[in-house]
């Protein structure tokens, strides 16, 4: 597709971005494996390039009555409630003044679980996958998939 087409279809329809992290990587070689995660130097560029080339709405509003901005409309909205999102997007969606939907996974608020998908990518990093880095050996590949599905071992 052309430049200018792809243009004219951003203009004429309204982008919601998800996030869900905003956080530094943990460290060591394997971090962040999913991708789930923007460093806040990172999300602070993407903040930047949204106020300059966008048009920030609530998701509310972009919903209910999508305008004509001489910007492309955009809505921020972040999933299952990290404390991240308080902490490091927060204050900077504030000093961009940018608005944000935030949707909170209720059941987890208060407990030391984690998300299933975090559990699954500390696995997957714990096994090399996903990475440029030496994996782990055979030996620790099969003791990882033997704790969690256990009628392999």
């Amino acid at each position: 597709m052309p430049r200018r087409g792809f243009r004219w279809r951003l203009r004429s329809s309204p982008l919601i971005l998800l996030y869900h992290r905003v956080a530094n990587a943990e460290p060591g070689p394997h971090a962040n494996v999913s991708g789930l995660s923007v460093t806040p130097e990172h999300f602070e560029q993407q903040l930047a390039v949204l106020r300059r080339r966008f048009a920030p709405l609530r998701l509310r509003d972009l919903l209910e009555s999508p305008p004509r901005f001489r910007h492309p409309a955009v809505a921020v909205t972040f999933d299952d409630g990290y404390a991240d999102n308080l902490h490091a997007a927060l204050p900077l969606l504030e000093r961009f003044g940018i608005p944000a939907t935030f949707f909170v996974t209720s059941g987890m608020l208060g407990g030391q679980r984690e998300f299933w998908w975090d559990t699954l990518e500390r696995w997957l990093a714990m096994i090399g996958f996903g990475t440029h880095h030496e994996p782990a050996t055979r030996s620790d590949r099969f003791h990882i998939l033997s704790s969690v599905f256990p009628r392999i071992g």
